[in-house]
């Protein structure tokens, strides 16, 4: 997560297409930026987000549903 708050955070911070594409270049180019942002690929590839969502959505529900009849 701290990789992509990390892009997110210069992301945010650049002001021109230049800057984007320096951002861009250097994820494409620098060996450990490529190796860090391949490592996370796989781990996204990896996890079940429909099972993820479904079990944050029964978290975050399960107190506010009642049933009364």
């Amino acid at each position: 997560m701290r990789l992509i708050r990390a892009i997110i955070d210069n992301i945010l911070i650049l002001e021109t297409v230049e800057g984007l594409a320096s951002a861009i270049k250097t994820l494409i180019t620098d060996k450990t930026m490529k190796a860090r942002v391949r490592a996370l690929g796989e781990k996204i590839s990896s996890e079940d987000a429909v099972a993820r969502a479904v079990e944050i959505f029964h978290r975050y529900t399960k107190n506010s549903l009642q049933v009364s009849f």
